[in-house]
């Protein structure tokens, strides 16, 4: 009975927002009223703790907005003085092929990206980018979603392991991961690839996705070869110096034409502009973005630890962290006017666009963050403090000795699904695959090793993360349709590592 109690206030938000095709913010709103019904009748949470979980909801809520305020803020400013037209220009000199394209600027870019800052940056960056040099604004979303996923490991400089895993010996789980990533991760620029052809005639599909697979395989393993190589040095590092080595050398073997298919690929309209001159230089049009990538990591280098502790009803405790990366978004581009000496003249639309951008996605990320933290606040009640919440509950089934490791990257996925973080994905659930590790007699690096890759792999139908991207490109109350666009690449890339985990049980 529990764990259908449990399911409830999920199973209603994916139905509403999959089945009845309602908006985020209605289907958020009933899974929060329900879940807060079910957690005070039947798991007895306390009104105080119910309370500070919906204000530590508004909390974490908004520092998604202001994530999402400072990349509207960064593209409009870009689009204003013309950066994204120059760039459209370069990306299309190196290669014209889409194919290509997508996988240079979402999976290794924004994979850079991930390993600079996390929460959500690469796709609020990636998806305009895509946006910008011609891509449909769907595949833009579910491309940048997609390729937001084997990076996650490693992500935001480690934290999903030196924070999320905390209370474990990290070195050895992030070695295990990376070792199965050396597999399982080169599967991520073909999924990529398989969207952007998705957009072609029904003819072509095969025939473009075929011909692209040699140079999709090779994209990948130069990521995932490289930050096996990094994981030795500690978590810090694989995604971030592993996609800016492997960036560096798939864009000169392109010039070599090494592993390019004859044919370029090109979407329906045909449309190119690599015949056009720039107006920017390539350093130039690159600046914004090195500025950019520099605040973001010195930000979160200087002042990861940095935070301010506020105490909630209900003994809840919310941290505020000084370092946001909307900060670096929008630091960026006032350092850019400043240069220019064009501060108020060319600061002033882009501010007005992305505050009205976000009046109504606002809403529906507070609704479904404080869903989350009101799942969350169940967690640890009772006399003992140990009693399972609604999340611990909803997987406990999944304890059988010999189903662990088929269903370890799941719980994974499943965390990072409701929560849209990788690293609170494993803070509920990192402790709970230990317990069925040790029940099942299973080694417990792998098994966290598991619970990890499969946090990441969930960080594409994360639905705070689908939320951010919509907004930042304009794309609210498509939610539904966006979801439906990426469950298929999640479902492949899930079942590929769990069935690759169940080969490596002995």
């Amino acid at each position: 009975m529990m764990p259908w109690l449990a399911a409830l206030p999920i199973l209603l938000l994916l139905g509403l927002l999959l089945l009845a095709r309602r908006p985020l913010l209605l289907a958020a709103s009933v899974a929060l009223a329900s879940a807060s019904i079910v957690a005070v009748a039947f798991w007895d949470l306390p009104v105080p703790r119910l309370l500070g979980a919906l204000l530590k909801g508004a909390g974490v809520g908004l520092d998604v907005i202001l994530i999402v305020f400072g990349a509207i803020f960064f593209l409009k400013y870009l689009e204003k003085i013309r950066i994204l037209a120059s760039i459209e220009i370069y990306i299309q000199r190196l290669s014209p092929d889409r194919r290509i394209q997508a996988v240079l600027v979402a999976w290794l870019f924004g994979s850079f990206i991930e390993g600079s800052a996390g929460f959500g940056t690469p796709a609020a960056i990636v998806a305009p980018l895509l946006l910008s040099i011609g891509f449909p604004l769907l595949c833009s979303i579910a491309v940048a979603l997609v390729a937001n996923s084997t990076a996650v490991t490693f992500g935001a400089v480690g934290t999903p392991l030196r924070i999320g895993l905390a209370d474990f010996e990290t070195s050895n789980i992030a070695l295990r991961a990376a070792e199965i990533n050396l597999v399982t991760g080169p599967l991520v620029p073909l999924l990529i690839i398989g969207l952007v052809v998705w957009q072609a005639h029904s003819g072509e599909r095969w025939r473009a996705l075929k011909e692209c697979i040699p140079w999709a395989l090779w994209a990948g393993l130069a990521f995932v070869g490289f930050a096996y190589f990094f994981a030795h040095l500690g978590p810090e590092f694989p995604s971030i110096l592993g996609s800016l080595c492997a960036l560096i050398v798939v864009a000169a073997s392109l010039r070599f034409r090494f592993l390019v298919p004859q044919r370029v690929f090109n979407f329906e309209d045909g449309s190119k502009r690599s015949s056009e001159k720039p107006i920017h230089s390539a350093l130039q049009a690159a600046a914004p973005y090195l500025l950019l990538v520099t605040l973001l990591v010195g930000g979160k280098f200087g002042l990861q630890n940095l935070e301010v502790e506020l105490s909630l009803p209900g003994e809840l405790i919310h941290r505020i962290k000084i370092f946001n990366p909307g900060f670096a978004f929008l630091s960026a581009a006032i350092l850019i006017a400043i240069a220019r000496r064009r501060f108020s003249s060319e600061l002033r639309a882009p501010v007005v666009d992305a505050l009205s951008s976000l009046v109504k996605p606002a809403l529906s990320i507070f609704a479904i963050v404080a869903f989350v933290q009101v799942l969350m606040a169940t967690e640890g009640l009772g006399s003992h403090g140990n009693t399972p919440g609604m999340l611990t509950n909803l997987v406990s089934n999944f304890s059988a000795e010999n189903i662990v490791p088929l269903f370890s990257v799941a719980i994974g996925a499943f965390g990072s699904f409701v929560a849209g973080s990788a690293t609170v994905s494993n803070l509920l659930f990192a402790p709970l695959q230990a317990t069925l590790a040790s029940a099942a007699n299973q080694d417990l690096n792998f098994i966290l090793a598991l619970q990890l890759l499969g946090a990441a792999i969930g960080n594409i139908i994360a639905l705070p993360n689908i939320l951010a991207v919509g907004a930042t490109v304009g794309a609210s109350n498509k939610e539904a349709t966006i979801l439906g666009i990426v469950i298929g690449p999640f479902a492949i890339y899930l079942v590929f590592v769990t069935l690759y985990a169940l080969w490596l049980v002995p």
